[in-house]
């Protein structure tokens, strides 16, 4: 476990899979679009230490509601 490398400390580590489970409505995507837009940067996300990088997203949501996210959050 020493060995591993967090990205986001505590919750995402790099190399890993990472299920975010959750009733609907109860701010998974919320968490997601907000930590993607912080991931290029890195620095501190939700008082823990997150690592810059990059994500790719696989969702079965529509190509049209991620741009409507993107847009809305000013992910890049």
């Amino acid at each position: 476990a020493d060995a591993a490398r967090w990205v986001w400390d505590g919750y995402l580590v790099r190399g890993g899979v990472t299920l975010l489970s959750a009733l609907p409505k109860c701010g998974k995507t919320t968490l997601l679009t907000h930590l993607l837009r912080a991931l290029p940067a890195g620095g501190d996300f939700l008082g823990r230490p997150l690592l810059p990088g990059r994500a790719v997203v696989v969702s079965e949501e529509s190509q049209g509601v991620w741009a409507a996210r993107r847009d809305a959050v000013g992910l890049t």
